[in-house]
């Protein structure tokens, strides 16, 4: 539309010369959970400190008790550290039927005051193991210490430790889960 005002013309298109502005960034954005293909869970957590407890932990940031069944392939990397006073089990298991737990890693027996330590390894669903293996199910694990299952790693994962008699304090643990389709 054009008026004219005092011999002036002026052009009054609407909108002219507006430039909508962007939406402003959050403040803060998570990361996600699922980058690519892949799938980050870990575990991060204070070890039981009295004599004799068997405690479970599950999953923490970025999400909590994810469904691991689209995933082929398991890669744990730990970094461990024995408690005061006692023995310490750590077990990573996994859940294969709704709310039932089977042991797929039992890593070295943590020592009285044993320094921190780091181990790894990986499983793949495309190779299954062919011995048959002792395992514990839910509260009671059994599997050998040092031993990991091969094969399928269940659909839920979750960390159970298992302190021995004397142990007076526990250990800060970080157990990392890294998932590929």
């Amino acid at each position: 539309m054009v008026e004219a005002f005092g011999g002036f013309e002026l052009d009054l298109k609407l909108g002219a010369g507006i430039v909508d502005a962007p939406e402003p960034a959050p403040l803060y954005k998570p990361p996600p959970a699922e980058v690519g293909d892949g799938l980050s869970v870990n575990f991060v957590f204070q070890s039981p400190a009295g004599a004799s407890v068997t405690q479970d932990f599950y999953p923490i940031f970025p999400i909590s008790n994810p469904d691991l069944s689209h995933y082929s392939s398991l890669m744990v990397v730990a970094i461990l550290q024995g408690g005061t006073g006692g023995v310490l089990d750590v077990y990573l298991q996994a859940e294969y039927l709704d709310g039932g737990w089977v042991d797929i890693a039992h890593f070295v027996q943590l020592i009285d005051g044993n320094v921190q330590i780091r181990r790894f390894f990986s499983v793949t669903r495309h190779v299954q193991q062919t011995t048959i293996t002792t395992v514990g199910t839910d509260a009671a694990p059994a599997l050998a210490a040092n031993t990991v299952v091969g094969g399928s790693f269940g659909k839920r994962l979750r960390v159970l430790c298992v302190t021995g008699a004397g142990m007076s304090a526990g250990a800060q643990q970080l157990i990392g889960c890294y998932l590929a389709r």
